[in-house]
């Protein structure tokens, strides 16, 4: 099974709130989620890969695949070399690129992360799926409750 997946979070690094979303596709479905993280987020890429991890977790859990191939759009060059491999991931990443291993071991997958320009305007359907992700992602992360008071406090 073939399962494309775009994701994307959003990070306000003073509350350290973050937001993600998430779209994917394949032969029998569409999936469309987004949500803020629970904890506290350290960086851009760690909302980044935490993103995409949420993503293919949904993702798999939605179609539940028995083996197949993700190939998983993302802006963020760091989040993309880490699930690539071809980046070392700090000790808080690599604890997120453990579990998305384990994850795709249990569903027989392999992974393709493919790097998504963002916030450019060119009218294709990769770039409107990148777009709607962003949006759904600053959407929640303006929900979360770090935002939410620092928000007051500042304003």
């Amino acid at each position: 099974m073939l399962i494309t997946i775009f994701t994307d979070a959003s990070y306000h690094h003073q509350s350290r709130a973050g937001g993600w979303g998430c779209w994917a596709k394949h032969n029998n479905g569409k999936l469309f989620r987004s949500g803020y993280f629970e904890k506290k987020i350290r960086s851009s890429s760690d909302a980044e890969l935490a993103a995409a991890i949420n993503g293919i977790y949904l993702t798999l859990k939605e179609f539940n695949p028995t083996s197949g191939k993700i190939i998983i759009g993302i802006d963020n060059t760091r989040a993309i070399g880490m699930i690539n491999g071809s980046m070392t991931p700090s000790a808080t990443e690599q604890d997120m690129v453990v579990e998305l291993k384990k994850l795709l071991k249990l569903y027989n997958m392999i992974i393709e992360a493919r790097h998504v320009k963002a916030h450019v305007n060119r009218g294709d359907r990769r770039n409107f799926v990148n777009n709607l992700v962003d949006r759904a992602a600053y959407e929640e992360m303006k929900k979360h409750p770090l935002y939410i008071k620092w928000n007051k406090q500042s304003g």
